[in-house]
């Protein structure tokens, strides 16, 4: 019974620590956007919004598991 509880409560913090790190990139790559001069190469931003929305999926989703 202990471990299921400290188990549960492991994976509500990573959840929280992902949706962290997936927000956080969004913000990025928002910024990164807006303050682009015309120098930035933006052939990969697919592969990074793949991989952010993953991240504040799958933290979502062990958030809202008890």
């Amino acid at each position: 019974m202990k471990d299921k509880n400290r188990k549960g409560k492991f994976l509500h913090i990573l959840g929280i620590v992902m949706q962290t790190i997936g927000y956080l990139l969004l913000i990025g790559v928002v910024s990164a956007f807006f303050g682009d001069g015309g120098s930035t190469d933006w052939s990969g931003i697919g592969f990074g919004l793949v991989g952010l929305t993953a991240l504040i999926v799958v933290g979502t989703i062990l958030t809202k598991k008890n």
